[in-house]
Formats: C-alpha cells, sequence, structure tokens
C-alpha cells in the first residue's frame, strides 16, 4: 500500500522483489513453468534530506511521518531507532503520531504496544478482527466483524480510554473500513458486493450519518487526515473529490480508462485477429492499441470494451494500452498473446442475451434458428458454431468429429468459416452417419495440441430416418 505523511515530507510503498532460489552447491535456474516467488519489501523515502529506508514485508507509516512499522518491527524515522517487538506481530493497518499500533502477543491476547513501552491490553471482541484502524493518537479504534463470504458482520468502535464498545453499524455486510480520519470523527468504507455491485461510502461516527460517494458504485477512494475532503474514482473512471462540510464536488481528472486485470482460466488468451473482451470503469469511447498498434473498438460501455486485436501484431508478450482524450492517464496491461487461442462464444456474452443463459453459440444453418437440447440438429444438416480466438487464418485449425463424447476422434473439415466484426463462424455438415444422441466437434491448434476447443452437438433422427 502506498502512504504519505501529512505534511508530504515521508512517502512510503510497498514492492514486490523475486526470490532468488540457490541450492547448496549452485543457484537454481528458473525454468518454464517454474512458479515465481515473489516476496513484498516496503521502502520509505524522506524528502527533506533525502535518505530513503528499506524494509522486510509490508509496512505502516504514520501520519505525522515518524514511525513506520512492519509486522514485528518498528522504526523511528526521527532518531532512527529500531525496536524488534517479536514474537508479537502488527494486526492493525495504522499507527499513531506516538507509534502506538495494535499487536498480536504469542498468547493471542490483542492490545496496544508503543515501541519501548508497555503493552495495553484490548477488550477480547477487537481479536478476531479483519481490519482495525486508529486515529491520530490511539484513542479510537475501528473494526469490523464477522465473515464477508457470509455476508454478516458489524462495525465498532473503542474508546480506548474508557474501553467502551459502540456499535456504528449494526448489519453490514461485506463491509471493509479504509480509512479514519485523524480525529476518529469520520470513516471511510468499502462494500465487497458479491454481486459485482461494490459502493463506497462515509461515516460520521458521532451522529452515524451515512454519505455515499456515487450512486451505487465507487472503485476506489480514500479521505484526507483532517476528515473534511473525500477523493473517489466512480464507474465513468473520473477522479472527483467531495467537501464533506459543504457537499461541493469537483472534478480532479476527467473521464479515465482503467481496465480490470485478466482472467486467470487457460481460454482467456487472446489471438492476433481475434475479438477480445475485458472489464473496467471508464472504457466508453476509449481508445485501445496492442503494441502500439491502434485496435478496431467493436463495443463499448463505461464498464466494458470489445476490441480486435490487430492482425499485424505478433504472437508473444504485448502490451494492451486504454487512452480517454479527456484523462492525461492510460490504463496498461501486459499480456501473452498466442497465435490461436479457440474458444467458443456463450450466449450470455452476447449484448442483450443475458437471459438467455449460458449455453454456446450454435445454430442450425439449415432450418434456422438456435440449436440446443430442445431444438437439436439432424444428420446432413449444417451447424454453425459461433468462436473467437482462431488466429489469423483459421483455415490452419485441426477440427475433429465424435460419434459420442471420449469417443474416437474423425478428422472434418468446416466447408466454410467466416467472420464478422470478430466473431468467428465455422460451418460444419452433420455426417449422415450420425447417432442419436450428443456428438462433439473438437478444434485443435496445428503447433501445440494442448490448445484446443470442443462443443457437444445434440443430434435426433428426422422421422424418415427413424428406423
Amino acid at each position: 500500500m502506498n502512504q504519505v505523511s501529512d505534511d508530504g515530507d515521508v512517502l512510503c510503498w510497498t514492492t514486490r522483489r523475486l526470490l532468488r532460489l540457490y541450492s547448496s552447491t549452485k543457484r537454481v535456474q528458473p525454468k518454464i513453468g517454474m512458479p515465481i516467488t515473489a516476496v513484498p519489501e516496503t521502502v520509505v523515502h524522506r524528502n527533506s534530506d533525502g535518505r530513503e529506508w528499506t524494509l522486510p514485508g509490508e509496512a505502516a507509516l504514520s501520519r505525522n511521518g515518524r514511525w513506520v512499522w512492519t509486522s514485528s518491527r518498528a522504526l523511528d524515522l526521527a532518531s532512527g531507532q529500531e525496536y524488534d517487538v517479536s514474537p508479537a506481530f502488527r494486526i492493525a493497518s495504522g499507527i499513531s503520531d506516538e507509534g502506538d499500533t495494535v499487536v498480536l502477543q504469542e498468547t493471542n491476547l490483542a492490545g496496544l504496544l508503543r515501541p519501548g513501552g508497555q503493552f495495553r491490553p484490548l477488550p477480547e471482541g477487537i481479536r478476531p478482527a479483519q481490519v482495525i484502524l486508529m486515529d491520530r493518537h490511539a484513542s479510537t479504534l475501528v473494526w469490523n466483524t464477522g465473515s464477508s463470504t457470509l455476508g454478516e458482520g458489524q462495525l465498532k468502535k473503542l474508546d480506548v480510554a474508557t474501553g467502551t464498545i459502540t456499535v456504528l453499524v449494526d448489519t453490514c455486510p461485506n463491509c471493509e473500513p479504509l480509512q479514519l480520519s485523524a480525529d476518529g470523527r469520520r470513516l471511510l468504507v468499502a462494500t465487497r458486493s458479491i454481486d459485482g455491485a461494490p459502493g463506497v461510502w462515509v461515516l460520521d461516527t458521532l451522529s452515524l450519518q451515512r454519505t455515499d460517494l456515487a450512486p451505487g458504485y465507487a472503485a476506489a477512494a480514500a479521505i484526507t487526515s483532517s476528515g473534511q475532503t473525500v477523493c473517489y474514482s466512480g464507474s465513468e473512471g473520473m477522479l472527483q473529490c467531495r467537501d464533506l462540510e459543504s457537499g461541493d464536488v469537483r472534478a480532479v481528472v476527467g473521464k479515465t480508462a482503467q481496465v480490470a486485470q485478466w482472467a486467470a482460466t487457460p481460454d482467456e488468451f487472446p489471438a492476433p485477429g481475434s475479438r477480445y473482451t475485458l472489464k473496467g470503469t471508464g472504457l466508453q469511447d476509449a481508445a485501445v492499441s496492442v503494441n502500439g498498434t491502434p485496435a478496431k473498438v467493436a463495443a463499448s460501455t463505461d464498464t466494458a470494451i470489445t476490441f480486435l486485436v490487430p492482425e499485424s501484431v505478433e504472437p508473444g508478450q504485448a502490451e494492451f494500452s486504454f487512452e480517454q482524450e479527456s484523462s492525461p492517464f492510460r490504463s496498461s496491461l501486459a499480456h501473452e498473446l498466442r497465435a490461436i487461442a479457440p474458444r467458443v462464444i456463450k450466449l450470455a456474452e452476447i449484448p442483450g442475451a443475458e437471459s438467455i443463459g449460458w449455453l454456446p453459440y450454435l445454430e442450425n444453418g439449415t432450418r434456422g434458428g438456435l440449436a440446443g437440447e430442445f431444438e437439436p440438429l439432424h444428420p446432413g444438416e449444417v451447424v454453425w458454431i459461433h468462436m473467437v480466438g482462431l488466429g489469423r487464418d483459421p483455415s490452419l485449425m485441426l477440427w475433429y468429429w465424435q460419434d459420442w463424447i471420449g469417443g474416437p476422434l474423425h478428422d472434418i473439415a468446416p466447408f466454410e468459416i467466416t467472420q464478422d466484426d470478430g466473431w468467428y463462424t465455422v460451418k460444419i455438415r452433420i455426417p449422415e452417419a450420425a447417432p442419436n444422441g450428443i456428438s462433439v466437434v473438437k478444434g485443435r491448434s496445428p503447433w501445440d495440441p494442448s490448445i484446443s476447443t470442443g462443443v457437444e452437438i445434440p443430434i435426433a433422427p428426422t422421422s424418415a430416418q427413424q428406423p
């Protein structure tokens, strides 16, 4: 997490360092497919004198820029003194101006610890908290309880001096406290909804008044230490700031394209000459390029963009960039391009077809209409299979027919493969001898047999073909 002190003098950020592997006699050379371990490392930089510190693991910075805590160590940047507090380890995300933080001891007892000072136990109810925030002087602690996966939990506040615990929100499913203002008055909260529509809002911990930052959606947010201003990016990718006292909202950065990370499933590799869709924010009318080559945009909304990977881009590692004219920033992702990455389109991927369901996009090219379990094809008819990822020359794909699932493979040649704005339509005639039941069409890459796709084809004989 990137952090900065209130006066802007001290910066703190976390990087990832690749872990080198060694044996007792020689360095272990990484091989293709070998998992690479990246360990977190925190860098602290002070602008006033140019000093810099590198600490193992992730760390937290106090608001006044004096204290840095890792999981089990504390560093006083004013004196340079370092404190080892192990076996206790930090469980709070905040550090007070005096260096206090919440730690957990070996006995599973949670409490406040100041470097070089005494341990002050906290009420038992704070220990299972997922996130613990504190104000500037560790006089107020805020945390959440319960499991977000179970859709339950509460937001609670502790007055450290009196030991009084107040329930701020009695039922807050999927809630995650993000930041607490320096005076402990305002709490920034994110709702990580399981239905994919997150929200970010501000809660006044005294009046319990809630302020929603955007109509049902905010991608990210941060509140100033004073608690007066909160800045957030919404579904359109704009960075806006709101004055919580006056309610005034101003746009800091215009509409900015931001894309999410690639899916990890093996069928999510794009191919040159194929259509691909990514989700994010601020993507309406965004410009797309791949390795600097402009890509044609087939469709775009604020939360999704569909584009055609340029045919001229070579397979291998590629940089995908997304830009808006109204913003000086661009969003980029690096991802592998494969010469062929075949995949059958699902109906729910087609705009307006969400209610139909996640069925393969098959059409009856002889009689028309969709083909499926209740509309099977007949021997001798033509099936249209709609696909993506067939690469620059789809005729190179190898195609096979199975009379039944798991049966022997037989070569079959599509009599036509067409492309319409990025969708490939593979047209195959059902063999006259195809049996009643479920047959399979498979497509494979000519370079790598492991890169393949398959689709089940329901077959039923016509009345004239019945025995």
